[in-house]
């Protein structure tokens, strides 16, 4: 079997950005944290339910959770403007477990992601509770993405699709993995979805670790967001291009996995929508905002923005990178879909199209028919597990290219690139939520950015010197 040394390597360069990311950001400071401890602290005691407890003061409905949480959130949420106070203070006092009423937005959410990183976190409390929750995520992700960097090294040619998946890795991506909430996991998901059908894709018998993979991450992606009922179905037709020319040889040697995996999908989106219908999850009617009509330059501004979002943001949406960062993003996104696009047949153009359109058209139409109660609420991460499938369909196409298949130094030039944004990120963090950025800090940033570059050459570099693998045997593309 092919050295999954690449493998460990990459994760290696997914754990230094993440240390850059959990020390810039202080406890309950990244996205609703408190409102995702909350529900995780009360899923660990047992109150898994959706809570319709509506609160005097706050967003969210009241739910029972550990004292000593709210207290340690207060400061980080009173800073905040949107939180009311029954979101950052108990509401009764500690009954004979210690639990208090507290608003929280998480109250309806599938208690699938809480559920285990709240049992996790449970033995600590307060601001140790928050960082035992984000060790956990960045546990649960890292497991994710090793077993997507395997699918991906299958290839034989692996040094383009271990690019992908670190390339899929942005900054907007490796923050959310440091954040005490399941929008990671589903990411991390969407990514596992894609490198599993690739390999699917490719191989002339498949390997059935990548149906099971085809099946955790389509579950996943759905167990863990609500929009991963709209987006599993859009990938699942995406990928089904890819599929159609090899549809004979899948239906003779891969019939059974095939509707295994269809099956449990099914059956996991129709518990999803249950609990979406039953719990009223995300509901916007439940924002108790109230807008005007969506203008009609948001058509042009919100994909713009949604783009830039899906690179990088500060600690909230609104908070924009430095414009250096969006400018790099940019060089190795747009060039590596040119690539792409040259060099792969029609079916995989058809999936390249489908994936671009339904990544800025889903949010439009979603936002169009919700405006009146959400607003430009909607967010580019939130498309991450259909729109990393550009990166990685296009660093598959160029694996399978004459011209290109063997080139590392490209791939490892766009990937070192896209590292760079990490460390700029950080740096725009810490001087953000801590002040001034010391030289120690600077430095240590940068000694991390340099050294993930240089893992990520090392990977990429022997990933390429295995050559033809024995794990799997490519089917060639077109690559007019």
């Amino acid at each position: 079997m092919r050295s999954r040394t690449p493998a460990f390597i990459l994760l290696g360069v997914f754990a230094l950005a993440q240390v850059g990311y959990v020390l810039a950001v202080p406890t309950f400071r990244g996205p609703d944290e408190f409102d995702h401890a909350y529900r995780a602290s009360s899923v660990a005691e047992g109150y898994w339910g959706a809570s319709q407890r509506v609160p005097a003061a706050g967003g969210g409905y009241l739910l029972k959770a550990d004292e000593s949480i709210p207290k340690a959130a207060f400061e980080a949420c009173d800073l905040l403007s949107y939180p009311g106070p029954d979101n950052c203070v108990a509401v009764s006092p500690p009954d004979q477990d210690g639990l208090v009423d507290v608003a929280s937005t998480a109250a309806t959410y599938n208690p699938f992601w809480y559920y285990i990183a709240g049992n996790v976190a449970a033995p600590f409390s307060g601001d140790n509770f928050l960082l035992a929750l984000r060790v956990a995520n960045i546990f649960f992700v890292g497991v994710i993405l090793f077993f997507a960097l395997i699918q991906a090294s299958g290839s034989d040619r692996p040094a383009w699709p271990l690019a992908g998946v670190t390339l899929a890795f942005t900054p907007i991506f490796g923050y959310s993995t440091t954040v005490a909430a399941p929008n990671a996991v589903t990411y991390a998901a969407g990514v596992l979805l894609w490198t599993s059908a690739l390999r699917v894709a490719s191989d002339s018998t498949p390997f059935r670790g990548s149906w099971v993979g085809v099946g955790v991450g389509a579950s996943l992606v759905m167990l863990t967001h609500t929009t991963g009922l709209i987006f599993v179905p859009i990938v699942g037709v995406c990928i089904a291009f890819l599929l159609w020319p090899r549809r004979s040889l899948l239906a003779k040697k891969s019939l059974r996995q095939f509707s295994i995996v269809l099956v449990s999908v099914t059956v996991v989106g129709a518990l999803c929508a249950a609990w979406v219908l039953s719990a009223g999850t995300n509901d916007p009617r439940d924002s108790g905002d109230s807008f005007d009509t969506m203008p009609p330059d948001y058509a042009l501004r919100g994909p713009f923005l949604w783009f830039l979002q899906s690179i990088a943001t500060l600690t909230f949406r609104n908070e924009g990178a430095p414009v250096l960062v969006y400018a790099i993003g940019a060089a190795v996104i747009f060039p590596l879909l040119a690539l792409a696009a040259r060099y792969s047949s029609n079916f995989q153009r058809w999936c390249l199209a489908g994936i671009v359109l339904s990544t800025f058209g889903v949010p439009l139409l979603l936002t169009l028919l919700t405006y009146e109660n959400l607003g430009e609420a909607w967010q580019g991460r939130y498309a991450l597990p259909l729109s990393v499938g550009a990166v990685l369909v296009s660093t598959h196409v160029l694996s399978t290219a004459t011209a290109l298949r063997d080139n590392w130094v490209l791939p490892s030039i766009l990937a070192s690139g896209l590292v760079a944004t990490h460390g700029l990120t950080v740096i725009a963090m810490i001087r953000a939520l801590r002040g001034p950025v010391s030289s120690t800090q600077a430095l240590f940033v940068v000694t991390l950015s340099l050294l993930a570059g240089g893992l990520i050459v090392w990977s990429l570099r022997t990933a390429a010197a295995r050559g033809q693998g024995t794990l799997s045997t490519l089917v060639p593309t077109s690559s007019n």
